[in-house]
């Protein structure tokens, strides 16, 4: 009995390693597949969603060790984004975030994020680093879980801000009749390829 509980004690340990392990190695964003990347609201109207559609790997590499992960960044260009409700909302929204002085919205990860490994290929972690939104720039940490599968990584995961925190005025439409308020919650899902 007593050497049935160390082989068992044993196979799970290195399933455990290999869960974590498996993951090792440099990845770049997929240019290829698919991703995502919006902010989402809610005004004195109506909840609303304005998508980003050029997002780049900013630097290029994700370092995934056995234990954590550095390298997590992105860059995000303002004036791609669609709240989906015609130009002269979004030229609200670029002239909020200051795109022609600020064009992007970035993030780097400043510390290594330890990794905590789940069943699955799946893992979670908490990145802290400098986000960056209309030229003010504060320290955030974001939760993100991570999907291992065929030589692949996908990062998903949101952080809820408030405009105000990044001086930004919320915009308003109708001459002030329909306010965009303060919180709101950036969400993204990215898709990596090992180098």
């Amino acid at each position: 009995m007593q050497h049935r509980i160390s082989f068992l004690f044993l196979f799970l340990s290195f399933a455990y390693t290999g869960m974590v392990s498996a993951q090792e190695g440099n990845y770049t964003i997929d240019k290829d597949a698919p991703f995502e990347f919006y902010v989402s609201g809610s005004s004195t109207l109506h909840d609303w969603k304005a998508t980003v559609g050029t997002v780049t790997d900013y630097p290029a590499t994700l370092k995934v060790g056995k234990d954590a992960v550095e390298g997590f960044a992105f860059k995000a260009d303002v004036a791609s984004m669609d709240g989906g409700r015609g130009s002269a909302m979004n030229n609200k929204i670029y002239k909020a975030l200051k795109s022609e002085t600020h064009p992007q919205i970035t993030f780097e990860q400043k510390t290594a994020a330890a990794i905590k490994a789940l069943p699955g290929g799946q893992f979670k972690l908490t990145s802290t680093g400098i986000l960056s939104i209309g030229g003010v720039e504060k320290t955030v940490s974001v939760e993100v879980m991570g999907t291992k599968k065929d030589g692949k990584l996908v990062f998903q995961g949101s952080k809820p801000l408030k405009l105000s925190e990044f001086e930004i005025e919320p915009p308003s439409a109708m001459f002030g009749q329909i306010q965009t308020h303060d919180d709101v919650t950036v969400h993204f899902t990215f898709n990596y390829l090992a180098q």
